[in-house]
């Protein structure tokens, strides 16, 4: 991975250990860069949290879970793209997750730091009691944590209704 595109593990300060699932997942994912289509598998699954720059082009892949989805976006390996916190966040608000195989997968592929980071981030407004559940399950920040070397705004977490004219949208002239 090039530094333009930097890792999650690069946001750690630590290294990217190989991860045989992760590399499962890929074969699944086909051409497609496994962070895209995930992200389709979550927005085939109602969670519309990120877009990709293509349109939908698979199907649903039903072996694929909820759980999957969110370690695989916050391990390590992935691109260190703020599209994809929001995402995780609706998807742990759903209250769709199993939290023992979340936690047990999480620590498995090294995802907790960054699932942590973001957990710490959540507005009061946004924690819900599933996100709470989820807090409760991972026990607290793992070992040696230190947080990611990211920035971004907590507010960008917040539901808010739909507005036609957002202050960072421009009409074209």
């Amino acid at each position: 991975m090039s530094w333009l595109h930097p890792t999650l593990a690069h946001a750690l300060h630590a290294p990217a250990p190989f991860s045989f699932w992760r590399a499962a997942l890929q074969r699944r994912a086909g051409a497609r860069p496994l962070q895209d289509w995930l992200v389709e598998q979550a927005n085939l699954r109602g969670f519309l949290g990120a877009y990709n720059r293509q349109e939908p082009s698979g199907a649903l892949d039903g072996d694929l879970t909820l759980e999957d989805i969110v370690v695989a976006l916050c391990a390590p390996q992935a691109p260190a793209e703020g599209r994809v916190f929001k995402l995780v966040l609706r998807i742990l608000q759903s209250g769709r997750l199993d939290l023992r195989h979340l936690a047990w997968l999480a620590r498995r592929e090294m995802a907790t730091p960054v699932l942590w980071w973001l957990l710490e981030r959540i507005p009061d407004a946004e924690r819900t009691p599933p996100v709470q559940a989820t807090i409760l399950a991972l026990g607290g920040p793992p070992r040696g944590y230190r947080g990611l070397d990211y920035d971004y705004d907590p507010q960008r977490l917040v539901r808010r209704p739909y507005q036609r004219e957002q202050p960072w949208r421009t009409p074209h002239r």
